[in-house]
C-alpha cells in the first residue's frame, strides 16, 4: 500500500464555498501567504484575502 501521508488541508477543500450558511461565495484560489490559511477571493466583491483552513473547514460548499 502506497502511503503518501496526511492529506494537505487545500486539497480538502471545494472550489467554491459560502461564509456560513448565508454568507457571500467566495472562491478557493490556493495556498496562502501564512502556512494555516488559504488564499480566497470573494465572488460578491473582487477582495482576495487569507482565509484559515479550521474557518473554511466549517464553511458549506456553495
Amino acid at each position: 500500500m502506497d502511503d503518501a501521508g496526511p492529506i494537505p488541508p487545500l486539497a480538502r477543500l471545494k472550489r467554491f464555498q459560502r461564509f456560513g450558511v448565508d454568507g457571500p461565495i467566495y472562491e478557493v484560489l490556493g495556498p496562502g501567504g501564512a502556512p494555516d490559511c488559504a488564499a480566497i477571493r470573494v465572488i460578491e466583491s473582487g477582495e482576495e484575502l487569507d482565509y484559515s483552513y479550521l474557518r473554511a473547514f466549517a464553511d458549506p460548499e456553495a
